[in-house]
């Protein structure tokens, strides 16, 4: 490249050359001459190495997470371990709507989906082992203990540690679990380890939501302390709805850009007078706003095509409002939301595991037609008179009377009518729950999973939030919710969040590691550059999107096996299989062989039937 070509030419080049070489790592794409765009930014694929008498300081990676609920904050607290050991910026923003707009949503808006949130709820949710370990056997604090074998089977950071011992005492272990039929024959049987720590076998913690984002939120402030996190909440001092990131501002730099924040009311697409930015420009975005994450509906799923050029581009355009109505087309269906046609009713049954006469089996019962399907877990928690024992339960039911009733009292007295029939403890675990404490949602789900966002300002361009951007801006990666909202009926909602966001954080070593790799290859530069690859970066963000996506299979896999085994269609051939043979086949079948069954479905949902690369 030559020193006077434009700075557009020569980002299209070495995008040719990022598509030519699909990996896109450093190692491939190294150039001997580096360019300026603005600011003095380097846009090299190689990152200069500073020598200790030189005063030019490279610039480390920026990254703002967006959403503060489990996977906003799980996020942040596997992240900075790397900020102090220099290989991010400090501090992580985290930003957050602040509790005026929770409230306010709690209070005007029928709930449809399970949610993390700011507030949190008292209802019981389940957290597997795959989730918690990381915080038990995660990253040393500090720069130089990883060559001790010991220390590495320590909890690696206080807040790590919080965040395992304090949600291990807010919940309790699952043990005993199984399937059974609406007249209670049991069709299978298992026993979870019960400690959270057996490798070999994922363990299921159930907590309730409001102790789980307690515990984050108390850890993530332990980090506020040291430095790593900064929190940044809306004005929660007035009854205005409060502001919150509604989309992106392009920054002077090629590879970063800022926040937006703007109120609920405002379109993301249109100008706004009131509109604030944000005060650091980043690289990198984690979006973890929930299923409705404006990020994701703004900028997620656009897969662009090939554009025209040359005479065509200027004599046919027909072809080119097709390619843009492709696009857009695309973009929709890759953030549509799908009913799974049925409600699913939540409550805490006030009995003890002596009342319901099960000796503290979690189970699930299937039933047949109308979705119908019950499940309990026992649930122990501590307040300030002391441990308290509950029976958490939920409900599947596609029955649209229940579903369109309002009065808490009659819905709780149709679900009694409903299950009825279905064998003891169900009517009583229904009687024993307040009717103004069962909480009905509908069950939606993500059509599609959500990949990174690896060009933000050709997006910006095409829907005309900018014109005038050069480079491909920050990344953007999707957590928790805002990745892909899933279905509920094998509670992993939770655990996919948590999953996620240590997934984030070893995509990011990787990244920076490899980056610092490159930089004792190369000379000492006389001008500012990145502390970090940004291809490699992208590299690693994609390569994560592929293992999580294979993550995601299984368990969406899973689900639909499930959902057939557990509310068959009475109408369809598989239903009638389900009903008249497989159930009877598994009632029948000796223990011995349904229970490594059993477990290996877990494992295979939970996508720990294989080692997994790190």
């Amino acid at each position: 490249f030559h020193h006077r070509t434009k700075p557009t030419h020569i980002l299209m080049g070495v995008r040719q050359l990022v598509q030519r070489h699909s990996r896109g790592t450093c190692d491939v794409l190294t150039m001997t001459t580096s360019f300026m765009i603005r600011r003095n930014y380097s846009v090299t694929t190689t990152v200069a190495k500073v020598s200790s008498s030189s005063s030019v300081v490279d610039e480390p990676m920026r990254i703002a997470i967006v959403g503060s609920g489990a996977a906003g904050l799980s996020a942040a607290l596997h992240l900075s371990p790397l900020v102090e050991k220099g290989l991010i910026a400090s501090p992580i923003d985290v930003y957050e709507k602040g509790k005026n707009r929770d409230k306010k949503n709690r209070d005007t808006e029928k709930p449809q989906c399970a949610g993390s949130g700011s507030i949190g709820r008292d209802i019981g949710v389940g957290l597997w082992s795959t989730a918690l370990t990381p915080f038990l056997h995660g990253r040393h604090s500090g720069k130089n203990d990883d060559n001790d074998d010991k220390q590495q089977q320590k909890p690696r950071r206080q807040s790590h540690q919080m965040v395992w011992d304090e949600l291990t005492k807010a919940g309790r272990w699952v043990g005993k679990v199984g399937y059974r039929t609406p007249k209670g024959s049991w069709l299978a049987k298992s026993t979870l380890p019960g400690t959270g720590e057996d490798p070999s076998m994922p363990d299921l913690l159930f907590l309730r939501e409001k102790d789980l984002l307690s515990v984050l939120r108390q850890a993530a402030e332990l980090e506020k302390q040291l430095g790593t996190i900064r929190i940044h909440k809306g004005n929660e001092d007035d009854g205005s709805s409060t502001s919150s990131v509604k989309g992106i501002h392009p920054a002077i730099s090629p590879w970063s850009a800022q926040l937006s924040f703007g109120n609920d009311s405002d379109d993301v697409n249109e100008q706004n007078s009131t509109a604030t930015t944000s005060d650091r420009d980043y690289h990198l975005i984690v979006a973890a706003e929930g299923m409705n994450s404006n990020l994701r509906k703004v900028y997620g799923g656009y897969r662009f095509m090939k554009s025209l050029t040359g005479a065509a581009a200027f004599q046919d355009d027909e072809k080119q409002q097709q390619q843009q109505c492709g696009e857009n087309s695309g973009q929709i269906e890759a953030n549509a939301i799908e009913d799974r046609q049925y409600f699913v009713y939540r409550g805490n049954a006030n009995m003890t595991d002596e009342d319901t006469g099960v000796d503290g089996i979690s189970f699930q019962t299937w039933g047949t037609g109308k979705s119908m399907r019950f499940a309990t877990v026992p649930l122990r928690y501590q307040e300030k008179e002391g441990p308290l024992e509950k029976q958490v339960w939920f409900i599947t039911s596609s029955d649209p009377q229940i579903a369109n009733e309002t009065d808490a009292e009659k819905r709780k007295a149709m679900l009694m009518e409903s299950f009825g029939k279905w064998h003891d403890p169900i009517v009583r675990l229904l009687d024993a729950t307040p009717a103004d404490e069962i909480l009905a949602e509908r069950a939606l789900a993500h059509k599609h999973s959500m990949g990174p966002v690896l060009n933000v300002n050709r997006i910006m361009r095409h829907i005309g939030q900018t014109s005038e951007v050069t480079g491909p801006g920050p990344a953007i990666v999707f957590v928790g919710d805002a990745h892909m909202t899933v279905d509920p009926i094998l509670a992993q909602g939770f655990t996919m969040a948590l999953e996620g966001a240590y997934e984030l954080a070893n995509s990011l070593e990787e990244c920076c590691a490899k980056s610092q790799h490159e930089q004792k290859q190369q000379q000492a530069s006389s001008s500012p550059s990145l502390a970090f690859c940004p291809y490699e970066l992208r590299t690693q963000l994609q390569e994560r999107h592929d293992r999580r996506g294979h993550r995601l299979i299984k368990l969406l896999r899973a689900t639909e096996l499930v959902q057939a085994l557990g509310q068959p269609d009475s109408k369809t051939i598989g239903g009638f299989l389900s009903k008249r043979v497989i159930r009877p086949l598994m009632r029948l079948s000796p223990g011995f062989i349904k229970r490594p069954i059993f477990d290996s479905m877990l494992r295979y949902s939970l996508d720990t039937t294989a080692e997994k690369k790190k």
